[in-house]
Formats: structure tokens, C-alpha cells, sequence
């Protein structure tokens, strides 16, 4: 199978790291295939091997982030404090930086979706909607309680993660344990 190929491998690999690089560094809507072909030192036939598109590229490098977040999530379970899951949460993003800043900064509805379904399933269930309500309350709290946090990460990470961890730490466990979000978590 071509995935399992060295070269394939280190190819996507290649790819991967580079649209990384251009993402720090440009708007994603402003970067062309000849763009990340010339970074990547590739031909455009390769890039065409791994992926259809540009935007298919930036899902991917969304979904890895997407699966970095989950594996911190699986792994602190219930029985990890909401402190301890941050705390992995942000060893995992400094470990991860250059591919959260791309991801943050580029930034689209697609990973924002992503995101939050997967937050809201570590998130309390969330009692059946009446048949008269458009909307119900808890769903429009849980996306509020993951964007405002993903918000506090965009920040630090935007700025260099200038701000010591524990400063961040504390200012994601003070929006998690916010009155307002008492009944999610």
C-alpha cells in the first residue's frame, strides 16, 4: 500500500511541515498551491498524491491538532481534576506549538465545529430540548464554555507564549469553573 511507502511518508511529512510554516506565517486564503510547492520543494503531481487541495491540507493539519486535544481528553478520563487536564492540555500545546499557532491562526468554522463536538462529549449530557424551543440553552453554553477557552489559547499561542503557563492555567480553569458554565462540567 502507498501509505506505508518511506517516501510517502516522508513526503506527507514534508508537506505537512511546510503548509505549517506557511500558515505562521500567511492568511490561509491568500496561500496558493505554488506557494507551499516552492516550500516544499515539490512538484505540483506530488502535492496532487497526498492531497486535492489546500483546504483539504489545512483540515488535515486540524485534524491532527483535533487528534492531539482528544488523546489528552481520553486520557484524563473522570478521574482526572479539571486542573490536571488543562495542565496536560497545555504541556501538549507547547510541545505542539508551531501546529497550534497554524491552526489557531487559520482558524476556520470547520475546526470549530470539530472542536467543539469533541469537547462536548467529556461535557454533561444535556437534557432533551422541549418541542417549542428553537434553541436550548445548555448547547448554546457548552459552545460558548470551548470557544471562550479555544479564545484563551489563541491568545497565548499568538503572542509567543510570552505568559507563563500557570498565568494560562489559571485563566482557563477561571472560565471553566465560571457560575454561568457550573452546570457542563
Amino acid at each position: 500500500m502507498r501509505t506505508t511507502d518511506r517516501r510517502f511518508i516522508k513526503t506527507e511529512k514534508i508537506i505537512f511541515n511546510s503548509m505549517v510554516d506557511l500558515l505562521q506565517k500567511s492568511d490561509p486564503e491568500s496561500l496558493m498551491i505554488d506557494d507551499l510547492i516552492y516550500a516544499a520543494d515539490i512538484n505540483k503531481s506530488t502535492f496532487y498524491l497526498h492531497y486535492q487541495s489546500i483546504d483539504q491540507l489545512i483540515s488535515a493539519i486540524e485534524d491532527r491538532l483535533i487528534s492531539g486535544v482528544s488523546s489528552i481528553l481520553y486520557a484524563a478520563g473522570e478521574s482526572d481534576s479539571l486542573e490536571s487536564t488543562f495542565s496536560s492540555l497545555l504541556d501538549w500545546i507547547l510541545e505542539n506549538k508551531k501546529m497550534a499557532n497554524a491552526v489557531l491562526r487559520s482558524s476556520t468554522y470547520r475546526f470549530n465545529g470539530k472542536i467543539e463536538n469533541l469537547v462536548k462529549q467529556f461535557l454533561k449530557p444535556l437534557k432533551p430540548l422541549k418541542r417549542n424551543k428553537i434553541a436550548d440553552e445548555n448547547a448554546f453554553k457548552q459552545g460558548a464554555l470551548v470557544q471562550a477557552e479555544v479564545a484563551i489559547l489563541r491568545i497565548w499561542i499568538a503572542d509567543g507564549c510570552h505568559f507563563d503557563r500557570e498565568t494560562i492555567l489559571s485563566q482557563c480553569l477561571k472560565v471553566a469553573k465560571d457560575s454561568c458554565f457550573a452546570d457542563l462540567l
